[in-house]
């Protein structure tokens, strides 16, 4: 008999009362609720309808990527298989709670993990006390969590249900398409919780017309959650420390000042001397303004006129370092929030 085989049996043999005791517990709730998936109460104020057949086929995420990029959520059917061990081979529903229920190690929290670090941490948690060497894969059978807010100079604005990982296009084509006044700029916006806990809001800028141009690296990934924004032409993005970061309609002969008063002003910990603009150019990579806007208070600079679709960011006290919080992918598509400015 080989090692491996040698060591299943004794798995199995130590293990066979525990999982008795968890099957007696645990199965019949389990059962009812892969087969009956807790309702999920939908905004009265937008519409949640079923998404038509995309009309021209995007770039799909391959099955590796959708394992890096899929964040499991609750309502998702999974099925949890470990090698070797068809005992614990379970297909659990996610719970409201975001939770599933295994045997041995009961209750593991999955919503908000992508497949590859669910695995990790089933994985851990059973070789901790009971397995050497543990091959756990999740497989999702069912996807339910995928909710995707489509918004702005679209034809149809609203709430989407979709059947597992999408990316831009998808959802673009099955919100109608923008509209003749769409503007240049797509922004995903996406709540993100870093190590610390805290949930932060991380944007992404889409440069529209090279994405239907043919440049499909700007075709991202969308998850669970994201809000798709299309606004119409002429408008201007303010992040950073202020408070009220967001998109503000772009008026004749607008200057950093006026957008800085429209995002309700700097907060106390802003550091007005290293306020940046982004701004793009015909043929060029993006340029980065510098503004001193604590000098353009004090009438010391000239302000600063506003073009369509500039980024205005104002970072907190050490600027030097607030490049961090943001940072260019590639050409057309721009990144940042995730990683707070400082």
């Amino acid at each position: 008999m080989s090692g491996f085989v040698w060591r299943t049996a004794l798995v199995r043999v130590a293990l066979a009362p525990l999982l008795l005791l968890c099957s007696v517990i645990s199965g019949s709730g389990e059962e009812r609720a892969a087969e009956t998936p807790p309702s999920i109460s939908r905004p009265a104020e937008i519409p949640v309808t079923t998404p038509p057949v995309p009309l021209a086929p995007s770039q799909s995420l391959s099955p590796a990527e959708a394992r890096r990029e899929y964040r499991v959520g609750p309502d998702d059917l999974l099925e949890v298989t470990v090698f070797g061990v068809e005992e614990l081979t379970k297909t659990v529903r996610v719970s409201a709670e975001g939770t599933i229920r295994l045997p041995l190690i009961g209750r593991v929290a999955a919503a908000g993990l992508s497949i590859e670090k669910l695995e990790k941490e089933i994985a851990g948690l059973l070789r901790e006390k009971y397995l050497h060497d543990p091959e756990v894969t999740v497989f999702v059978k069912e996807y339910r969590s995928q909710r995707v807010s489509v918004v702005g100079a679209v034809r149809s604005p609203q709430i989407y249900e979709t059947p597992g990982p999408k990316r831009l296009l998808d959802l673009l084509t099955q919100a109608g398409g923008v509209t003749p006044d769409a503007g240049q700029k797509c922004f995903i916006i996406r709540t993100i919780v870093g190590p610390d806990g805290q949930a932060r809001s991380q944007t992404t800028v889409v440069d529209l017309d090279l994405l239907f141009g043919g440049d499909l690296s700007l075709n991202v990934p969308i998850l669970a959650g994201d809000l798709i924004h299309v606004p119409k032409a002429g408008i201007v993005y303010v992040d950073g420390a202020v408070n009220a970061p967001g998109l503000y309609p772009l008026q004749p002969k607008t200057t950093l000042t006026q957008v800085i008063v429209a995002a309700k002003g700097p907060l106390f910990e802003a550091d007005l001397t290293e306020v940046r603009i982004l701004r793009e150019k015909p043929g060029k990579e993006r340029e980065e303004i510098k503004a001193d806007f604590k000098a353009i208070k004090a009438k010391e600079e000239p302000d600063i006129p506003i073009q369509n679709n500039d980024i205005v960011i104002v970072p907190s006290h050490g600027g030097k370092a607030f490049l961090a919080g943001f940072w260019q992918v590639a050409r057309g598509i721009l990144t940042f929030g995730a990683i707070p400015l400082r």
